[in-house]
């Protein structure tokens, strides 16, 4: 058996770093990147969620909202991605919406407490939460949240 050399690359070893070389300027912005995965196939879910999040953390939540709207389009049943959608449509002073969207979930999962949360400040924010949240029914194990005196 011959023993390996670690002082040779072997010639493709050179090919693949001159490219990754050349690809560095653009894996520098992750926005290039998600855009240009994106391009490649644009029902990443993956892909659209991360872009989404990118843009949501610079500010941009109309565009953050669009591709996590796509990403819940595509996967339905991610609580996750929906869990996104409501976070950026609550930034975006979209409360209603977001309302609707922490709904969903706790349909699905009635014990999250971080929807739970989500959706009080939602409804606060519309005014309603006193109203809503005392009227309410509390899953089994849980307590219900009741508003300050």
């Amino acid at each position: 058996m011959r023993g390996v050399s670690s002082s040779r690359a072997s010639p493709g070893s050179f090919g693949l770093t001159a490219l990754t070389v050349q690809q560095l300027p653009v894996w520098r912005d992750a926005e290039e990147v998600w855009r240009r995965a994106l391009e490649v196939d644009p029902d990443c879910a993956f892909c659209l969620g991360q872009t989404g999040a990118l843009l949501g953390n610079r500010g941009d939540f109309g565009s953050a909202i669009a591709h996590f709207a796509r990403v819940v389009e595509l996967r339905p049943g991610n609580v996750r991605h929906r869990s996104n959608l409501g976070l950026a449509l609550l930034k975006a002073g979209r409360p209603a919406e977001a309302a609707a969207e922490f709904e969903r979930i706790l349909a699905k999962e009635p014990t999250d407490a971080e929807t739970r949360t989500r959706l009080g400040l939602a409804l606060a924010q519309q005014g309603s939460w006193p109203k809503r949240v005392a009227s309410s029914s509390a899953p089994a194990g849980t307590t219900r949240a009741t508003p300050a005196r």
